[in-house]
Parts: C-alpha cells; sequence; structure tokens
C-alpha cells in the first residue's frame, strides 16, 4: 500500500485489507481521525 494511500480521508472508520498487500507504506493513513479498525492479512509483514 503505497505512501499516504488514504491521507486525509476523514469519514474512513475501518478498513480490511486485502491478502494481496504485503507492505504498508508511510503515512498511509494519515489524517485519518475516525479510522478505528484495521484488519490486516498475515501477508502484511
Amino acid at each position: 500500500m503505497g505512501d499516504g494511500a488514504f491521507r486525509g480521508c476523514s469519514s474512513l472508520s475501518s478498513m480490511t485489507v486485502g491478502a494481496g498487500v504485503t507492505s504498508i507504506n508511510d503515512d498511509a493513513f494519515l489524517n485519518c481521525g475516525k479510522l478505528a479498525i484495521v484488519t490486516l492479512p498475515e501477508s502484511v509483514k
């Protein structure tokens, strides 16, 4: 998942990351103030 992929998504409250994702780069969820739940697959290292 690229740098700042969801940056500023202020209405995002939960996220389920797909199994094909292997890493999450810097600031992927920066300024996502309502984000409370992130579900990660085992593929993320």
